[in-house]
């Protein structure tokens, strides 16, 4: 049911935290003001509540403890809400979406009580990845489990090498020259020979120069992955970069993620799936 409502969107305007950063010809050491960013409010959350209608294609109102809230709606939820009647009892997934700084709806799970059936395939909990599991058994493949934002899923994978050694490679993505590559995703793994013990400096004047291209810099500081020296990002409307700078007994290395905005989390899923593998 679409209702007649007029809203006010507000724009989110990001901090910059770093402006003009660039590595010149001086070798002076610099302190690089980076803001720490709590990326866990991005989380997705689960929650329930009535649905009381959809204001338009992209908005729809959810009653919460009584009170009604607006949510945007992403493109997997769309088509669910053609299903629902106002009033409905529903379990939903939800995140703070981090260009509009608004709660976007990401998929409907339950309506009065049932399990939706007609979840897309990323949102399927691994119960339900059986058939995809037994396949790859089948093909003597490698299992890997990759945790997405709303699901843990079995995928395929090859034994690939790896500098000195070996790591699995999903089977979605082409492996050569020491680069991944699925569609228009590109990850590019370099080993750091020019750093000195502990002092990644340069690294991070590079990362920086190269992202504030693409948008304002930020850095993640919550990773918990073993080694991690940094990680910064930068995105637009139509493009997520990533740039790590990691230790392991390899040394140091470099990954470089480039993918579409809309898949930036599925890419940094599969990413830090792989990178576990390392042998």
């Amino acid at each position: 049911m679409l209702k007649k409502r007029y809203l006010l969107v507000g724009a989110a305007v990001p901090l910059l935290i770093l402006n003009g950063c660039s590595i010149g010809d001086s070798t002076e050491t610099r302190d690089i003001p980076i803001e720490k960013v709590d990326m866990s409010r991005y989380a997705s959350k689960t929650a329930n509540g009535i649905f009381d209608g959809v204001l338009n294609t992209k908005f729809v109102d959810i009653k919460i403890n009584g009170e009604v809230k607006i949510f945007t709606v992403n493109d997997k939820a769309i088509k669910q809400l053609k299903n629902l009647n106002e009033g409905d009892q529903i379990q939903f997934v939800y995140s703070l979406n981090g260009k509009t700084i608004q709660n976007e709806l990401q998929s409907i799970v339950q309506v009065n009580g049932q399990e939706v059936e007609n979840l897309t395939e990323e949102q399927k909990p691994v119960k339900n990845n059986l058939e995809a599991k037994k396949k790859v058994k089948e093909e003597n493949g490698i299992e890997m489990e990759v945790n997405y934002p709303n699901t843990t899923k079995i995928v395929g994978a090859e034994k690939n090498s790896f500098i000195d050694g070996t790591f699995n490679v999903i089977d979605t993505y082409d492996w050569s020259n020491q680069t991944l590559k699925k569609d228009e995703t590109e990850i590019r793994f370099h080993t750091v020979v020019d750093t000195i013990e502990d002092d990644i400096q340069k690294e991070r004047w590079r990362a920086a120069d190269i992202l504030k291209e693409i948008g304002e810099l930020h850095e993640k500081k919550e990773s918990n992955r073993e080694g991690v020296r940094f990680i910064f990002y930068a995105q637009n409307d139509d493009e997520y970069k990533e740039i790590m700078v990691l230790k392991n007994k390899y040394g140091y290395l470099r990954v470089e993620t480039d993918t579409p905005y809309d898949e930036k989390e599925d890419t940094i899923a599969e990413v830090t799936a792989m990178l576990d593998t390392i042998e």
